[in-house]
């Protein structure tokens, strides 16, 4: 499960989730490296639930503008008796974040066919006005020539066939919008566009956060047999080892 929130309401989330007995699972988060933190709880020896919090649409800085959490709040769709708590992002901002979400962290799948799938079935869901205003949206945030590569390789690989309103992005051009790809290849690939998005302050803390990730994360990441390990020596150790490596069945 995915949830947005306000980053204003980062700490209090953080006490909801401790105070449940949620706890939070491996993986080096922070406040640029990454816009979510997920929060682990196990349900039985087999099954266990995870839940991922937002509060940026994607992690991927050269697309924070796409949208944000006031404008997904203020469209959002009043809880039902399904989900009582959390209201549900509109069809409008669907498509945008299908778009966003697939382009920031799912491009350099092989085939991403269900991603394109999920497009095509939210395009043609939409209302004529509704689709209009996707566009709107995706034009002005410069996203135009993003959204008509994922239209046209949805086209080559499913077939799609989009409305009147969205069919101009099979025929849009895309030579010019290149970085998204080069951000989904590799871990590497993905840290130098980050940059490139950044401002020079905001680097700063990037490469703080690459190079000396926050410390109950980096805890986390290693497991129950870094307690006790002075701090120092699990980043020395992730240094070494060129990543996070945790002892097999550790």
């Amino acid at each position: 499960v995915d949830l947005l929130i306000a980053r204003e309401d980062i700490d209090t989330v953080h006490e909801v989730f401790h105070a449940q007995g949620w706890v939070l699972a491996a993986g080096i988060r922070g406040h640029w490296v990454s816009s979510q933190w997920s929060y682990r709880t196990e349900r039985s020896d087999a099954l266990s639930t995870s839940v991922d919090i937002h509060w940026r649409l994607t992690n991927r800085p050269q697309l924070h503008h796409a949208l944000s959490y006031q404008e997904v709040f203020r469209r959002a769709v009043s809880p039902d008796g399904r989900f009582p708590f959390a209201h549900t992002i509109s069809s409008v901002h669907a498509l945008v974040h299908a778009v966003v979400h697939l382009v920031a962290h799912h491009a350099d799948e092989h085939i991403p066919v269900l991603w394109y799938l999920d497009i095509a079935s939210l395009e043609r869901s939409l209302s004529r006005g509704e689709r209009l205003e996707a566009v709107s949206i995706l034009r002005a945030r410069g996203l135009l020539e993003i959204a008509a590569q994922v239209w046209q390789a949805s086209a080559l690989e499913i077939g799609f066939q989009p409305s009147e309103e969205t069919a101009f992005l099979l025929h849009h051009p895309t030579t010019a919008t290149d970085s998204w790809r080069f951000s989904a290849q590799t871990r590497a690939g993905q840290v130098f566009a980050d940059l490139a998005a950044l401002s020079w302050r905001a680097r700063v803390g990037y490469l703080r956060e690459v190079l000396f990730p926050p410390e109950d994360n980096l805890r986390a990441a290693y497991g129950d047999e870094a307690e006790n390990t002075p701090l120092w020596r699990l980043y020395a150790r992730r240094f070494l080892q060129r990543g996070i490596r945790r002892p097999k069945g550790g």
